[in-house]
This record gives structure tokens, C-alpha cells and sequence, in this order.
């Protein structure tokens, strides 16, 4: 049994001796490592990404709205969400080989836009696949650069405001006249 310790102990010094020789710094191995280098590489990233979701159903997509907001939380990823105005959209059904209308249906199409600015490139594929496998029916997914056009889109014009744009412009012009 005394013979059993000893070697246990002798093991364990043997290997305090390599431990100590592994952990030992660059410097006193004879290697030298920059200071300069960076540790982490550098990943590159999306400017802007716009994620839109459009749907006819407002509640499904609000539901799904929500879900993909609560993702993008836990991804750690920032993002500004955006509702875009509901769009009025009539179709029309005509009878057979006439220019005769059937049936008229208003539809309203809602949407939604998340915008990311600088999102790192290997996060989007992951996002978009957890978005792709929960999406609903009716719901439709644009990836896309966000759009000036759409961005204008989001403001409802004051037709008020126009008007008396239109005013100031009409009485400027006359005072021109005068002149």
C-alpha cells in the first residue's frame, strides 16, 4: 500500500512538470507573437437590410410581426420596425365574354418592415431560416435595400397642407404679375 502512494505521487509530480513546461510563456520558449494581431476576425456586414412582411390578414400578421421581433431579440441584433400604411387594393370579377361587372371585393394589404443597419453578414441566413420555417399562410417575405419610394410611401400626405401650399404659391405668383 506504501508503494501504491508513491507512485500516485510520483505520477502527479510528473505531471505538474509537464504542466508547467506546456503553460510556460512564448517568451521563454523562444517564440514571439505581435502584438498587433487581432484575436477575432473581422466579419463583414449588410449596410442596410429591409425585411418586409405583407399579409391581408392584419391579426396573422401582427402575431407573426411580434415572433420575428422577439427573434431578432434574441439574436442580439438591432432593428427599427416600421408599419407601412394599409393599402386599398379593389378587384373586380366580370361575366363571362362581357365587359359587365360581377362581383367588386375591397381588399386592404398590410405590411410590415424591419430595417437593419449593419447586420452582421452570418446572422442574416440563420434569421431568415428560423423566419422561413415558422411563416405562415398568407404571409409573404422581401428581403430587400430599403427604398426611397417606399420610404415616402409611409407618410400619409396632408391634403390640407397641400392646399394651402397651393395658395401661398398662387398668391406669390400674382404678386409676381403685378409687378
Amino acid at each position: 500500500m506504501f508503494r501504491l502512494l508513491t507512485t500516485t505521487k510520483s505520477k502527479l509530480q510528473c505531471q505538474n512538470i509537464v504542466k508547467r513546461f506546456i503553460s510556460a510563456t512564448p517568451i521563454a520558449n523562444g517564440k514571439f507573437e505581435p502584438t498587433d494581431l487581432k484575436e477575432t476576425p473581422d466579419i463583414p456586414e449588410y449596410d442596410q437590410i429591409q425585411l418586409v412582411l405583407k399579409g391581408y390578414d392584419f391579426v396573422i400578421l401582427e402575431a407573426f410581426s411580434k415572433y420575428v421581433h422577439s427573434i431578432v431579440k434574441r439574436m442580439c441584433l438591432e432593428c427599427k420596425l416600421i408599419p407601412f400604411p394599409t393599402k386599398d387594393i379593389s378587384v373586380q370579377t366580370f361575366k363571362p365574354k362581357s365587359a359587365n361587372v360581377l362581383s367588386q371585393y375591397f381588399i386592404k394589404k398590410y405590411a410590415r418592415s424591419f430595417q437593419f443597419d449593419n447586420l452582421p453578414s452570418p446572422s442574416l441566413p440563420i434569421l431568415l431560416e428560423m423566419i422561413h420555417v415558422h411563416v405562415p399562410e398568407g404571409v409573404d417575405i422581401v428581403v430587400q435595400k430599403p427604398n426611397p419610394d417606399e420610404e415616402r410611401n409611409l407618410y400619409i400626405q396632408s391634403l390640407t397642407k397641400e392646399d394651402l401650399m397651393k395658395q401661398i404659391s398662387e398668391m406669390e405668383e400674382a404678386k409676381k404679375r403685378k409687378k
